[in-house]
């Protein structure tokens, strides 16, 4: 138990804390952001509102109701992460900003971000992790037509990264704009990232590395035509023939090329192995359970399994993007296999196992436990690729997968194990 709070008793969820409402796009408040002041709870910086039937944070961009006069008039919108960073860019004159609430975004924040019309500029911070925004999202903004370029930060003259918030402070709205008109569009700035990682004087492995990366991102583009286009410009880009990025289609990327992040590639769901059987509960339990769908819907799509189970999940995930739903009334239907049609069968006419308000807990444990699972097989992925590459005479690279291997063990640890809600 924390200092100040007694076994039993109630306490301010928020307490100590700078509080920021949070609304959606008609203005209207759903939820809440607190930024930890001074003397409060430090060790978690910003605790924003959990999921709610009104709440989801990946349905949501902060600032869009006030920002979008200020976005049309000015013609474009800058996407920063989070909503200090809106309020500090408000502040200095720059009206036409909405935060992501995070830098994972979802398929129905580029939809809302496509509704607007208008050229998306992506302002994140200059530190590695607002580097990889625009990289991780690209195949999400090419599925959606949607014209994007990124502004690159500069370090401070202590060397630490800019954010939008210090940028601002120092040079002004006007630095800021004329940055924002020498900036590369997204696909140009992702090739340009790609070399800096991958440079021509890395050899082979750097060939390896551009060569699992493009296939990685042919196999996120949902359009033929689109892979085929963007297949000719990798392949001028970087140096690579056509034909060998044919396996892009299926995401075919190996092991040492993929992000720390991103699950391993796997054969299409409908043909890949039985359906893990901790996968098939948790489906079960969202499809009882609706108001849990968002959480395990937005939060797993990086750490399920690629076997039969990856359909209904999928088919769920696009129903809760399109319609902030994913009820059975989305599911059902005579082309689920097996055991899917089955399980959506039985959920049918199951009862509720937890009382409103409960369910939210039972379904974390159930996703630590399946997180848990992908981390063990990542790990076992991970411990054969150093092999190869100590083999191989590669110590840069077995370092690279070794310290991968360690933060998919943290992911691990904690996860843990978790029981069942059956």
């Amino acid at each position: 138990i924390k200092p100040g709070r007694e076994a039993g008793r109630f306490y301010d969820f928020f307490r100590g804390r700078l509080m920021v409402p949070i609304a959606d796009a008609q203005g209207r408040v759903v939820a809440f952001g607190g930024r930890a002041l001074p003397g409060g709870d430090e060790t978690v910086k910003y605790l924003n509102t959990g999921y709610t039937p009104l709440y989801t944070k990946g349905r949501h961009l902060f600032g869009l109701g006030r920002a979008r006069p200020f976005i049309r008039a000015a013609g474009l919108v800058y996407l920063v992460e989070g909503y200090f960073d809106v309020i500090s860019l408000a502040a200095a004159g720059i009206n036409e900003a909405v935060a992501a609430l995070g830098t994972a975004l979802t398929d129905r924040q580029i939809n809302l971000l496509k509704g607007l019309s208008v050229p998306v500029y992506l302002l994140f911070d200059g530190d590695a992790a607002g580097r990889e925004v625009p990289v991780k999202n690209l195949p999400a903004f090419l599925n959606a037509d949607l014209e994007a370029r990124v502004v690159s930060l500069p370090p401070r003259e202590s060397g630490e990264a800019h954010d939008p918030d210090t940028f601002v402070r120092a040079f002004g709205a006007g630095a800021l704009n004329k940055l924002s008109q020498e900036t590369p569009d997204i696909f140009n700035n992702w090739v340009d990232d790609l070399k800096r990682k991958a440079p021509d004087s890395g050899g082979v492995q750097a060939q390896f590395r551009r060569l699992g990366a493009a296939r990685e991102l042919l196999g996120g583009l949902t359009d033929a035509a689109k892979r085929q286009i963007v297949r000719r410009r990798l392949a001028e880009l970087l140096n690579i023939g056509e034909g060998d990025l044919e396996d892009g289609r299926r995401g075919a990327a190996g092991a040492a090329s993929r992000r720390p992040d991103a699950p391993p590639a796997g054969p299409p769901a409908e043909a890949g192995p039985a359906a893990d059987p901790t996968a098939l509960e948790l489906l079960g339990f969202i499809l009882i359970h609706q108001e849990t769908a968002g959480l395990v819907l937005e939060s797993l799509s990086d750490y399920w399994p690629q076997d039969q189970s990856r359909l209904l999940f999928d088919r769920l995930r696009a129903a809760f993007a399109a319609g902030g739903e994913a009820g059975l009334e989305s599911v059902q239907g005579d082309d689920l296999p097996e055991p899917l049609a089955g399980l959506v069968g039985r959920t049918l006419l199951a009862p509720r196992v937890f009382p409103s308000g409960q369910a939210e807990g039972a379904a974390r444990q159930h996703m630590g436990r399946l997180t848990a699972k992908w981390g063990r097989r990542r790990q076992a992925e991970l411990s054969r690729a150093i092999a190869l590459a100590q083999a191989a005479g590669d110590e840069a690279e077995a370092r690279r997968l070794a310290g991968e291997k360690e933060r998919v063990a943290a992911l691990v640890r904690a996860s843990g194990g978790q029981k069942t809600w059956l």
